[in-house]
């Protein structure tokens, strides 16, 4: 994980479905007099503000919607938002199917009273948190052998590389000649072996680096 870079106050918004959840961890956060809490109700009557970065720190357990929904309902406030999620324990690749969804990182619920903190600045300097060796294990299983069933087709790299450009289903199949069908056919796949629920996750900016090391089969 890269060292903390920054001193400077830092806006953080939780969200729980269990209010003793919430204040539990606003509670947490109130001991370091660099963080400044705000409710959810005031990011949605004011907005982000371009100069002044929101980290979200999510408890997934309380959630009663998905997790990538919310993050893509969250992400539509602003682009300099970050997110922590908080859960119970998940293994190195459940976690990276969260920050392909545009998490910036995971913290278990065990280790919330004593690195809170520390993950929510990490986060909010533009780092990721997560342990050791997550990206690196997940992309080595990414690039074992032609089998590996989640690996991108000649035809699916195509049609990913125009939903890149947002081309619709219908753009993509008079470009390439084939049925519509076909196209959502194939973009069904993409999304599953990606591990991301919408076409527009594609574009955030989290994601982009992680699919240029997609491999073609």
């Amino acid at each position: 994980m890269a060292r903390e870079l920054s001193k400077n106050p830092v806006l953080v918004c939780v969200l729980s479905e269990n209010c003793l959840v919430s204040a539990y961890l606003i509670e947490l956060l109130r001991q370091e007099s660099s963080f400044r809490s705000v409710s959810m109700e005031a990011v949605q009557r004011h907005g982000v503000r371009a100069n002044a970065p929101l980290t979200f720190v999510i408890d997934a357990n309380t959630l009663s919607s998905p997790v990538a929904q919310c993050l893509r309902q969250l992400r539509q406030l602003s682009k300099n938002c970050r997110f922590l999620i908080l859960d119970e324990e998940r293994n190195g690749e459940e976690v990276v199917r969260l920050l392909l969804g545009g998490a910036h990182g995971f913290l278990p619920h065990s280790q919330v009273g004593i690195r809170l903190g520390r993950a929510v600045r990490f986060i909010a300097n533009g780092h990721f948190w997560v342990q050791p060796g997550v990206f690196e294990s997940y992309l080595t299983q990414i690039h074992k052998g032609s089998s590996d069933s989640r690996q991108v087709t000649p035809r699916e790299s195509e049609i990913l590389d125009l939903l890149r450009l947002r081309l619709s289903n219908k753009e993509i199949a008079d470009y390439l000649r084939i049925r519509v069908s076909t196209v959502k056919f194939h973009v069904t796949h993409i999304l599953s072996k990606l591990h991301i629920s919408s076409r527009q996750d594609l574009f955030t900016e989290d994601f982009r680096g992680i699919l240029n090391k997609l491999p073609l089969a």
